[in-house]
């Protein structure tokens, strides 16, 4: 659809541009301000805030256009539409932790036994049963430090880890 210029503009003045903190840009830290101002920006992860209310998730590059004599005349601007792409990785981060986290319990009742039955000779009165159940309880130890791993990873790519 065809729309002015001034159409643009009053598009443009009724959106909001943020960065994934939520921190909101100025207008003159915009990538297409930074563009007619010279500097090149690759993949800048932003939000736009539409003026109908909807919220997009979007990598943008901006690179000034100039003339034959090196003035710049325009910016060229690349939006790519990444809010699926957030959206899978929130549910993704929110299927491990949860995983991971119904995994620990049970776990956790695996490894405590198996150490109980290790303690008492009497239940386990041949070295071969000790052995068995001292591979048993290595690999569930295993699986702790594993699912806590996962876990860690999840934290740090939430951001709630260092």
């Amino acid at each position: 659809s065809h729309h002015s210029s001034e159409d643009l503009r009053a598009f443009w003045r009724a959106t909001g541009v943020s960065r994934q903190n939520g921190e909101r840009l100025a207008p003159a830290e915009w990538p297409a301000m930074r563009a007619l101002g010279g500097e090149t920006v690759i993949g800048e992860d932003l939000t736009l805030q539409l003026p109908s209310g909807r919220t997009l998730s979007i990598l943008i590059s901006a690179a000034p256009v100039r003339d034959l004599s090196g003035a710049i005349t325009a910016a060229a601007i690349g939006f790519q539409d990444v809010s699926q792409m957030h959206e899978v990785a929130r549910l993704k981060n929110e299927f491990v932790a949860t995983v991971s986290h119904e995994l620990r319990t049970p776990l956790t009742s695996i490894r405590g036994s198996l150490q109980l039955l290790l303690a008492d000779d009497e239940m386990l009165p041949t070295s071969d049963g000790r052995d068995l159940v001292q591979v048993a309880l290595k690999n569930t130890e295993r699986l702790v430090r594993i699912i806590n791993d996962i876990l860690d990873i999840a934290k740090i790519e939430a951001g709630q880890l260092p």
